[in-house]
């Protein structure tokens, strides 16, 4: 590669991903404090240092009643903790401090990273950069990764979106034939099995991974009903969605199966326990006055959507038509990820993160497909249309604005 080509790779691949990983780790890193506060962070902090001194965790904990719960990011500040002492440097806080203040941010900044990939992945890079700045500022997402909050949301997050990005990859895998060569092989193995491991890692870390499996499985249905309708123009559509339906459903038995290895406290309790949360099943008492489990409030809509909410879905909803257009079946796949994640999104506020993601990303492809049809028109000198144009860029502007606004606003407010 020459020189010339190196630098247009760095400027157009690595310096936005730099760019977008300093911003998000910055406004993540200069929030919240060193030492955990609150009383799940602080639970955390205390597993993850007993993991650290001892090499297990604290079971029973003389602080509180219940089992190790979720503990993925446990183990994770445990590590990085043991990674810092092996840093030739005396830091004037513990490794343990470092790593509890540290391991958040970089997973918030890891986050963004991998919404940017996704959409640019999707679409376009407009659409990655315009995603990726919105989660950069993001309050559900900042709220649940700066610096000091070491509770699962962290890693649960990126490891939720990590594995619908994997699922994605290897579905379009499995669209191919088995390959010949021993290092095709490998490849395609490895891309096909990663999805079942990553759902046994979040579901370590989370138990709530099963928001995995109804996007799973939601597609699944999706994809069938739009082949069963498109079946007269697509050969071999019956070969096509059993392979597809075959790979879903073991890659969510193991999955499964491995989770419940690595985290066997609470296994199947964990669906019931989620029902309770969303009040379809009869909850604990402490349920019902759980601040962040009610439903909602308008200014949280407004905060992911911005103060022109009307504005926001529509965009919304036209990234999702814009990439269904491009390619059905990523289009399916993003379309049944929001609608996976809306159901508890809209049912309690502890579940509006998860839902935000998607929608950063259906944002900045909805953005970005408006701005590639304004440019597809031909240039015309009629003052009417000229106008139009700009007065279509201020509504996606102002559509973009609003969230960032939205979210500083309201950054203090949990509800």
């Amino acid at each position: 590669m020459s020189k010339s080509a190196r630098l247009e790779w760095f400027k157009g691949e690595l310096f936005p991903f730099i760019l977008l990983f300093a911003l998000a780790f910055t406004i993540r890193f200069m929030g919240g404090a060193w030492e955990t506060k609150w009383d799940n962070d602080a639970y955390m902090a205390r597993q993850a240092e007993h993991i650290y001194s001892f090499g297990h965790p604290a079971v029973p904990d003389p602080f509180s009643s219940a089992p190790l719960y979720q503990p993925g990011m446990a183990y994770l500040l445990a590590f990085v903790g043991w990674i810092i002492d092996l840093i030739p440097f005396k830091f004037t806080q513990s490794s343990m401090v470092i790593s509890e203040g540290l391991a958040p941010p970089l997973l918030g900044a890891a986050t963004v990273l991998v919404i940017y990939w996704f959409a640019k992945t999707l679409f376009n890079k407009s659409a990655g950069v315009v995603a990726g700045l919105l989660a950069s500022f993001s309050h559900f997402l900042i709220f649940r990764t700066m610096k000091g909050f070491v509770f699962h949301d962290a890693l649960s997050l990126f490891l939720i979106l990590l594995t619908v990005v994997v699922a994605w990859k290897a579905l379009k895998m499995v669209e191919n034939p088995f390959p010949s060569d021993f290092k095709n092989q490998s490849i395609y193995l490895a891309t096909i099995l990663a999805p079942a491991i990553l759902i046994g890692v979040t579901g370590f870390t989370w138990g709530g991974y099963f928001i995995l499996h109804a996007i799973l499985i939601f597609y699944g249905l999706l994809l069938t009903v739009f082949i069963l309708i498109h079946r007269a123009s697509m050969r071999g559509y019956k070969f096509y969605l059993m392979k597809k339906c075959v790979f879903i459903c073991s890659t969510l038995l193991f999955g499964t199966i491995i989770a419940l290895i690595l985290y066997p406290v609470r296994g199947s309790s964990e669906i019931l326990r989620a029902a309770q949360m969303l009040r379809f099943a009869e909850s604990p008492l402490v349920y019902k006055f759980t601040g962040d489990l009610m439903p909602p409030r308008l200014e949280s809509f407004e905060s992911l959507f911005g103060t022109l909410l009307v504005v926001g879905i529509a965009l919304t909803a036209i990234g999702v038509y814009g990439l269904y257009k491009r390619d059905r079946k990523s289009g399916l796949y993003l379309l049944a990820a929001l609608l996976a994640t809306m159901v508890p999104a809209v049912r309690a506020y502890h579940f509006m993160d998860m839902f935000s993601m998607f929608v950063y990303i259906s944002l900045g492809i909805g953005a970005s497909f408006i701005l590639e049809g304004i440019a597809r028109q031909e240039l015309q000198k009629t003052i009417w249309k000229k106008l139009a144009a700009v007065a279509v860029i201020l509504i996606i502007v102002i559509a973009f604005v609003n969230p960032v606004i939205g979210s500083l606003e309201n950054f203090e407010k949990p509800l």
